[in-house]
């Protein structure tokens, strides 16, 4: 039932020592890890290849020394034939140096780092152009090629792989290969800093203030980078610049975090630049590997959010209990009295309360499916993986965690319009605003009825007393995904009606409700933002027929002021029914 959740074996090169003769190039981080492994084919007599490539100016900046030979890291040796290494122009084509390796006693080959010297070194010279590959690879006998290895820290250019179908392809959304050339040269530069990949936030909130970019930087010079000025611009903003202090060594990476208090002031799409500019001594003798580009989506100010939680699990599933005890025990903490729990029960086999939607979602897998499984939000947690196996606490916990604080430009209330215990006859009324243009491809909504405390009928190590909670009874139509949701003035409202069955129990009900993307493919079903409602109170009341006439509305600052003529802008509007109740919203108003 536990999902490999994986594809590559996870294995990280150490960086390695570095003195005033050897530079080690790689984007490993020095660390090693032990996974789940890649099943790259199958077949008799292939070669699997792995590779990474390193900019062309940053080899430039070398010229006259030599790359000596290539490190590469083996986790299995088993019906290995031949290992080789070497360094291209093109992952097509020919080797500017190379060495072959067939393994004997006394030339073993060994799980693990294993260095290779090139039979001739290879000059950089002064005129290099383009990019350069380094690779590192095998010839396996027979079976199924599992046996290289790279970290879980994707770096652009730093992960391709040749499978047994003899074709290459770009994993470095997965990883970095456990790769490193070995630099040998009498003037090997002291500095020169990579700034390989920055993670850059997809929205800026104004009414929030912090924009934090998440930096990966690389040394590949001599001497150990010890501060630098890292500038982030904005738009058309000044660059804002900060010195920060820290202790890259030389062939290793480091992580920071850098928050800037943006001056933009208009929404919309802006590009973002980050830059980084080594303080020492010497320049850095390449630049042109210091920035990395972005852009932002800019916006006033955004919702509360709930964050809408699916766990996936059966009676078959044996090891369900366990994790639904450690969901359960923190939905009780304060802290998560915003996360919404709603179980779908499919994954692994189907129960009595298996239902055709959860069926259809089990394509929020994105292949093989297992149970219990886990997803918020239907966000991706990890590249390509939406539904995850929950095996400790932290792992959701640190999920839920990330998705509470994603901003959200959406709001979603919901009501009970009406109920009828007559003829079981449920109304549930939706509506909110958006304060961004475009909030989602193919914006849906879609509403659900859950129950709690449904005694279990046979559940693997769940006792005898076992009870589903969190339970998807009822959706509001046929279309699984949601129905197509349209906004008018940057506002919409949505009505649907369940009927309940016989043996229904409000006290243990709630609707729940939640506006997502609806685009083709498993990852392209994100929701934007939650809500639910429990119909407890609906138990002790005859009937409810609700239809609130507004009789007055007010608007007011952020800051609480009264305002009789709104300009455009963004206000708390406050509405007054006719019973004497009020709501209050961010709204915003364009005349």
């Amino acid at each position: 039932m536990k999902k490999i959740l994986l594809s590559v074996v996870v294995a990280l090169l150490c960086a390695g020592m570095v003195n005033a003769e050897k530079i080690y190039l790689s984007y490993t981080e020095g660390k090693n890890y032990t996974g789940a492994p890649m099943g790259i084919g199958t077949g008799d007599n292939m070669w699997i290849d792995m590779a990474i490539k390193i900019p062309g100016s940053t080899i430039k900046a070398m010229a006259g020394a030599k790359i000596t030979g290539v490190n590469g890291s083996c986790t299995s040796i088993a019906d290995i034939e031949t290992v080789h290494a070497w360094l291209r122009t093109d992952l097509e084509g020919e080797n500017l140096a190379e060495h072959e390796l067939v393994p004997t006693q006394l030339n073993n080959l060994k799980k693990g780092i294993n260095k290779l010297t090139f039979d001739t070194p290879w000059e950089i010279p002064a005129d290099f152009e383009g990019d350069l590959y380094i690779g590192f690879g095998y010839k396996y006998v027979s079976g199924n090629a599992r046996g290289l290895a790279a970290s879980t820290t994707p770096i652009p250019g730093a992960f391709y792989l040749k499978r047994a179908d003899g074709k290459w392809y770009d994993f470095s959304y997965k990883g970095s290969a456990c790769i490193e050339a070995v630099v040998e040269g009498d003037n090997l530069p002291n500095v020169n800093v990579q700034l390989s990949r920055v993670d850059f936030p997809e929205h800026y909130v104004m009414s929030r203030g912090e924009y934090t970019s998440k930096l990966y930087i690389h040394n590949f010079g001599l001497n150990n980078l010890l501060s630098a000025d890292i500038a982030v611009k904005m738009g058309n903003e000044e660059p804002i610049t900060q010195r920060m202090a820290f202790d890259v060594l030389p062939g290793a990476m480091k992580t920071f975090a850098v928050t800037i208090n943006p001056t933009i002031a208009q929404a919309g799409i802006a590009d973002v630049e980050v830059t980084i500019t080594p303080n020492d001594r010497q320049a850095d003798v390449d630049m042109a590997n210091n920035t990395q580009m972005g852009n932002v989506i800019v916006a006033t100010h955004d919702y509360p959010r709930r964050v809408l939680s699916e766990e996936f699990t059966t009676e078959s599933c044996g090891n369900c209990p366990e994790v639904t005890a450690m969901i359960n025990e923190s939905l009780e903490l304060p802290e998560y009295k915003d996360v919404i729990m709603v179980c779908h029960h499919s994954g692994y086999k189907t129960d009595f309360l298996t239902n055709a939607w959860a069926t259809t979602y089990l394509s929020l897998f994105g292949g093989g499916t297992f149970a219990p499984g886990l997803a918020a939000d239907r966000a991706q947690r990890e590249p390509d993986e939406i539904v995850f196996f929950p095996e400790q606490k932290e792992m959701f916990i640190d999920w839920w965690n990330e998705r509470l604080a994603a901003p959200a430009f959406v709001s979603v209330d919901i009501a009970v319009k009406s109920w009828n215990p007559e003829t079981r006859e449920l109304t549930v009324a939706v509506s909110g605003e958006k304060c961004l243009d475009s909030i989602a491809q193919n914006p849906s909504i879609t509403v659900w009825v859950t129950q709690d405390n449904i005694a279990a009928q046979g559940q693997a190590n769940g006792g005898k007393d076992y009870k589903h909670n969190h339970v998807c009874k009822y959706i509001q139509s046929d279309n699984h995904w949601g129905e197509p949701l349209t906004f008018e003035n940057e506002q919409y409202s949505y009505e649907c009606t369940f009927t309940l069955e016989e043996d229904y129990v409000l006290e243990d009900m709630h609707a729940v409700a939640f506006v997502s993307e609806n685009g083709t493919g498993y990852k392209k079903h994100q929701v934007c933002n939650a809500n639910s409602l429990s119909l407890s109170n609906l138990a002790s009341v005859a009937s409810v027929v609700t239809d609130k006439e507004v009789v007055s509305t007010e608007y007011y600052t952020l800051t609480g002021q009264r305002v009789i003529e709104p300009e455009d802008g963004l206000y708390i509007c406050k509405q007054i029914y006719a019973d004497g109740s009020s709501a209050a919203v961010k709204r915003i108003i364009r005349k």
